[in-house]
């Protein structure tokens, strides 16, 4: 009887030990499902990554004298180059809208209207950093401006047509635009220094409503990332964070406990993204969960820069950084 008992005993102090266990063991850190250097890319430094389809997309990088352009067909396991320009100009940024029409943004401004096969010098944008794509028919360019006369910044807005890549007109807004982003034919989003967000909305016969701008911070906005026409997230300087439910008419700050500058967002849903923070010379991926309230720091390489990041429609994000570093989670 006596041997039972100690038996019994025994075996409730290793269930309880065994729940204790249980209780204490940490949440695994997600981490790339690849990180590599393709020998292909490893002489760029890789700045930014455009989708045009959920297996497609592009990558644009740069040395010390010239840029080089790649093209993955397979969700950015394997890059081939692409050429685009006899003396491969440095560039800003590659953005495609769809398989078909995609602009390179630098010195001068390149464009394509059949999936990268060539490329068209677009007249007139110069010094550009950026392109979205509001409606199907138009891309807007966007052109950092210092008028030294002045001493005031602003940002040149050009509109182009994107069947034939000529320029329509431009507009202005006040400082400079660091980022933008569209839900095409509905709502867009531009932020800025200073803590700058403008928005337009477009209308039903195809023009624009432009709300005055907003700054609900003081901080230098750097990304803006919309996941539907009333939901959106913004990163700036020093840890700002910024959450809107309303299409932007009011922000909410988020703490996130992150050190450095959200630099760059992608977001699959509301309560699914991933963000890049710049901290000095050192980069991070984080994972972003619960509508922003959540950062898990990512496990990469400690000497990993990374410059751009984009996802797909179906949640899988590339993000690309120096010595052609590719990242696939």
């Amino acid at each position: 009887m006596k041997t039972i008992q100690f038996w019994a005993i025994l075996g409730i102090f290793s269930l309880m030990n065994c729940s204790e266990k249980k209780e204490v063991t940490p949440t695994p850190i997600p981490t790339p499902t690849s990180f590599f250097n393709d020998p292909i890319m490893k002489k760029a430094n890789l700045v930014s990554v455009s989708f045009t389809t959920d297996q497609t997309l592009f990558a644009f990088g740069n040395d010390a004298t010239k840029g080089y352009l790649f093209k993955s067909t397979d969700t950015g396991k394997t890059w081939a180059e692409v050429k685009f320009n006899d003396t491969n100009p440095m560039m800003q940024s590659v953005n495609f809208k769809d398989e078909k029409v995609g602009i390179l943004n630098g010195k001068n401004v390149l464009g394509t209207i059949d999936g990268g096969a060539t490329w068209k010098l677009v007249s007139r944008p110069t010094d550009t950093q950026q392109t979205v794509y509001p409606k199907s028919q138009e891309a807007f360019i966007l052109k950092q401006i210092y008028d030294n006369f002045h001493s005031k910044k602003y940002t040149e807005v050009h509109s182009i047509n994107t069947s034939n890549l000529s320029q329509i007109t431009y507009f202005t807004l006040g400082g400079y635009i660091n980022d933008t982003y569209f839900l095409k034919d509905r709502l867009g989003i531009f932020v800025g220094d200073l803590g700058a967000i403008d928005i337009l909305i477009t209308k039903a016969d195809g023009t624009y409503d432009y709300i005055d701008q907003i700054k609900p911070v003081a901080e230098d906005l750097l990304s803006v990332y919309l996941v539907s026409d009333k939901k959106a997230f913004v990163g700036g300087k020093n840890n700002t964070f910024l959450k809107t439910s309303d299409g932007g008419m009011t922000w909410t700050t988020i703490k996130t406990g992150v050190v450095g500058n959200v630099s760059k967002l992608a977001f699959q849903s509301e309560n699914l993204g991933y963000g890049i923070v710049v901290d000095g010379a050192k980069t991070s991926l984080y994972k972003i969960e619960g509508a922003g309230a959540k950062w898990t720091k990512i496990t990469t390489p400690d000497t990993a820069i990374f410059n751009d990041l984009k996802i797909n429609s179906q949640g899988k994000a590339v993000a690309v950084g120096k010595n052609g570093g590719v990242y696939l989670f």
